[in-house]
């Protein structure tokens, strides 16, 4: 308020401001009187909470994870220990060739994101198998159009884990899809044994 008033008599003298007048200076003075009146009165609603006996809007029931993987079918617990152990071992063999290599399997259509010492990046998707099954490898729409859109850059890596989910083998195979799935196509199977005739060590 006193900026206004003084602007305002500075206007009457024949100098003006342009970076503020007396009317917005008697504006800004109103809202600030406004929010204040607003807060003040927000304190007094704050004075007269009374406690009250608590109120249950929700509860859980925590269970052990023991308990959970009991009751799921035995070959998904096993695909997950699958899944987790290639994973595992592609990651260990892009680090020991020297390469950084961080998993992005959440938000990515591939598995593991791999940056060389060179600085060229590496898509790789994996798949694990039990060690004497799995005669097939699905891949989705998206993984195969990624492998054709980035050829020298997409990786198909195939682990095979024993049956005390360790990992025996990691083979990679580079270029294994080289014609585009029609649009009605949402995934296409590859014959295992014919991948890993295409592959080779990682490297």
């Amino acid at each position: 308020d006193r900026r206004a008033r003084e602007l305002l008599e500075q206007e009457r003298a024949g100098k003006r401001s342009d970076r503020l007048n007396s009317e917005r200076a008697a504006a800004r003075a109103e809202e600030l009187e406004g929010r204040l009146q607003v807060r003040m009165a927000d304190l007094d609603l704050e004075k007269q909470l009374m406690a009250r006996p608590p109120v249950i809007v929700g509860a859980a029931l925590v269970v052990p994870a023991g308990l959970l993987l009991d009751a799921v079918a035995p070959d998904r617990v096993d695909r997950r220990v699958i899944e987790k152990a290639a994973m595992g071992a592609v990651l260990a063999a892009e680090i020991a060739l020297g390469n950084d290599a961080r998993d992005v399997s959440a938000g990515a259509s591939y598995d593991i994101e791999s940056r060389t010492p060179a600085g060229a990046l590496r898509f790789i998707e994996v798949k694990g198998r039990r060690a004497g099954a799995d005669t097939v490898v699905t891949l989705t729409r998206n993984e195969i159009l990624l492998a054709l859109n980035s050829p020298e850059a997409c990786i198909l890596a195939l682990v095979e884990i024993d049956e005390q989910g360790r990992a025996r083998e990691v083979r990679y195979v580079r270029r294994f899809e080289r014609a585009e799935p029609s649009h009605s196509v949402t995934s296409i199977s590859y014959n295992v044994k014919h991948l890993l005739e295409q592959s080779e060590e990682p490297g």
